[in-house]
């Protein structure tokens, strides 16, 4: 048995996430978790994820509506982009100026393009492995 540091109630050790150590689980029950997490997932949603790149908000969203509200990878087109993809060549970092930033992306496609950027190398090698089976 185990104290909720949230909500005070002594729950079973099966009601916790597991931590990170050995042996060790989280200090929040799994309900309490899960109510933390929506309301910060709702706020992180509400903020402008522009305003690193130096867009507005009517910029941003004038991105997410040009964008029809999908993915700008035309192959793709996921709904609800979040990720403004940007030129990190021209602003390294996870900070980036107006003029390097290129679209919104989905999770996946933001993903695998800072894969792609970073290894080029290993994704053509990868396509010629593909393409030889």
């Amino acid at each position: 048995m185990k104290l909720c540091k949230k909500c005070g109630e002594t729950k079973n050790y099966s009601e916790f996430y597991k931590g990170n150590c050995v042996n060790s689980t989280s200090y929040w029950c799994k309900p309490c978790q899960a109510a933390y997490s929506a309301t910060y997932t709702r706020q992180k949603q509400k903020a402008n994820p522009g305003r690193q790149h130096g867009l507005d908000e009517d910029e941003y969203w004038g991105m997410i509506w040009i964008q029809d509200n999908k993915c700008a990878n035309d192959t793709c087109r996921a709904p609800d982009p979040k990720h403004v993809d940007h030129d990190h060549s021209h602003c390294p970092g996870k900070v980036g100026c107006r003029k390097c930033v290129r679209g919104v992306l989905c999770q996946r496609c933001n993903c695998l393009l800072g894969f792609v950027e970073k290894t080029p190398d290993h994704v053509s090698g990868l396509l010629s492995y593909i393409g030889a089976i």
